[in-house]
Parts: C-alpha cells; structure tokens; sequence
C-alpha cells in the first residue's frame, strides 16, 4: 500500500511540483496535505518505496496535514518566528490507568520525561495523574502546551463525541470546541494517544471532524497526533525526540514539524534496519488482533507492504438492527500493524512509526 501511494498520488504530485531526488546539506521543502474523502485515511507523508532507494515522500518532503482550505490560509499568515515563550503553562497529562481499559505502562515515564524537557525550557510544567473532567478543561484554559498520554477513541457515528479518556468521564471533540476562545493562541498540542486524528463517519469525512482538528479549532498553533493505532512505548520515544528539537532549536513553528519529521525518520530507519532487512517476524510475536486488512499490491514475488488501517470497528461502535449503539472499547494497547502481502500468510511486520501527524502552519 505504501507503494501504491507512493506511485498513484505522492510521486506525481511531488514531480509536478519539481520535487525530485534530495540534494545533500539542502533542506527539503515543505508540503501541506489536504486529503479528502477515503483518501483521509491513509499515511500520504509514509508514501513511497522501501527497496532502499529515496523514493519516498519521507526523504523529499517535510509534511503536515490541514483538514480545510480554509484553516491553511489562516495558518500562511502566521510567520515562522521564535515566540520567545518563557514562563508559560505545560499542561501533561497522563492516564496510565483508565477505568475499564487496560493499562499503558509507559505513559507514567513519558510524562514524568516531559516534564523535565518542559522545565528545561523555562515551561511551568502541571503534570496530572488520571484527573477528572473539570479539572483537565480548567487547566487547558490557559496552557502554553497541552500533552495527552492515555487512551483515545474515535467514533464513526458522531464523530464530535470522539474522545480522550479520563478518570470519570471523557474528553471529547465537542468539550474541545466549547472551550472559550483565549487572549493569545497556545502553541502546541501533543494528543499521544489512538485514532486522535482518524475519521471513521463515512458520510462526514470531508469535514475533517477529529481531536486534533478540534484543537486546531480551539486556537493551537500546532497539534500532533495519530491517524490510527500506536504503539504505546513508541509514543514515548517519538515525543521524546519531538520535544527535544524544541529545546534545540527553540519555541518556533519550525521545529515542531521538523521535530516531528526527525523523530520518523529515527524510527523508520530502526524499522528498516531491524524488521525490513531481516523480514518480517513470526505472526506468533504480535498480539492476537482481529484487523480489516487493505490488500495493496498483486504480484507474487514482491513483498509489498499493506497497511492495516482500520480496526475492527465492531470493537470501537457497532449498530444493532433496531438502530441502537453500543460501544465497546478495545482492550488493546496504543498499537498500529503492517501486513505482507505476498509472501508467506501469517507474518506481520511492525510500523509503529506511520500513524504520526502535524496539523499546523
């Protein structure tokens, strides 16, 4: 799949654009995406071929996403500038342990390096373990930086009741959007969870109704988040790289989405070294998982990858014949899966590094 959109979308639009091959010790050019219907659900920025060769978006483009044409030109009249933020709020939150849902052991480290990172930058880090409603949303009236570790959940019905779990209740699109507008726009916010920028309402996914555009809405310069699943150790290391070329290169526009870009890039090259170039591992070592699986690719001697996307929705919302809803929330971890699909059934090949977005200027 990822060389099937490598071949039918990335590559003619980079061409068309007089993008080619990387040129050493030059910076690449950025990219916004703006995909609409079925194509909102696939990794464009992931697009390309891993035979080992630069064919991929990856290694042309620096990219970020814009769910409207609308907010992109909001977003162009923002100039790249060090903000110069000291001072300021960094609201981490962590649910480690969310009622009905199984636990993420890594979340509590990721929150507590965060708020070193944060500190570090002269942010004023409020770290808070499992909260309730009302607090979270009090805090987030006046943060600088806004960081969700926990799970999240994305509804194909309603997409404005998609959500981040907390201790009593949820965090939704709707709550996000209620919140009122501020003095001075936040800058970054950071939704380290499952699906918080999947849309799963077929009939509603021109309308780019997700939690991170919920954010964007609510006044955030940036927001990172998911397109699917994710693995919740990765979530830790690719935040951790994120924040990093903060403390680098400063509060500014462009190292968040160049943060963001490097910390992928770390990640996928582990991901070649030690899972494409050994193939893939034994089905046997992956959670046993239910998956709608995208077969890409039809000839029978090239292991073509083929993403995973969607989960079984069965497990997030399932509609009964007499039209009534019931959720059932997965009990699995922060999780995302590649399938080969040529060679020999069964074998899975870990991507943990795919899901991750910027929306922004």
């Amino acid at each position: 799949m990822l060389k099937w959109l490598w071949d039918t979308i990335a590559s003619p639009v980079l061409d068309e654009l007089g993008i080619g091959e990387p040129v050493p010790n030059k910076p690449l050019k950025r990219i916004i995406w703006i995909m609409t219907g079925p194509l909102s659900h696939f990794p464009i920025h992931a697009a390309g071929n891993y035979d080992g060769s630069s064919h991929t978006v990856m290694d042309r483009v620096v990219s970020s996403y814009s769910s409207s044409l609308k907010l992109f030109v909001v977003g162009r009249k923002l100039q790249d500038t060090d903000l110069g933020i000291t001072g300021g709020k960094a609201l981490l939150v962590g649910m480690s342990k969310t009622p009905g849902l199984r636990s993420l052991p890594f979340v509590t480290a990721e929150v507590q390096m965060l708020s070193k990172i944060c500190s570090s930058m002269q942010l004023d880090p409020v770290c808070m373990t499992c909260p309730r409603h009302e607090d979270v949303v009090a805090q987030l009236s006046d943060c600088v930086v806004f960081h969700f570790a926990g799970h999240g959940q994305s509804d194909p019905l309603q997409p404005e009741n998609s959500r981040l779990f907390l201790e009593d209740t949820q965090l939704t699109v709707s709550d996000l959007l209620d919140l009122k507008s501020r003095g001075s726009a936040p800058f970054l916010g950071v939704l380290s969870a499952c699906l918080t920028g999947a849309i799963d309402a077929d009939d509603l996914i021109d309308e780019g109704i997700h939690l991170v555009s919920a954010l964007q809405l609510t006044g955030f310069r940036h927001v990172v988040g998911t397109l699917w699943q994710v693995d919740d150790k990765m979530c830790g290391d690719v935040t951790e790289k994120l924040y990093k070329e903060l403390v680098e290169h400063g509060i500014r526009d462009s190292a968040v989405y160049m943060g963001l870009h490097n910390a992928m890039l770390a990640t996928r090259k582990d991901w070649i070294k030690t899972t494409l170039n050994r193939g893939p591992p034994a089905a046997s070592q992956f959670p046993r998982q239910s998956v709608e699986e995208t077969e890409g690719g039809s000839t029978g001697e090239t292991e073509e990858l083929t993403l995973r996307i969607r989960d079984l929705a069965a497990k997030r919302l399932r509609t009964t014949e007499n039209g009534k809803r019931l959720r059932a929330i997965e009990n699995g971890k922060r999780h995302a899966t590649l399938r080969t699909t040529a060679p020999k059934p069964g074998k899975l090949v870990n991507a943990d590094w795919i899901p991750f977005i910027h929306y922004g200027s």
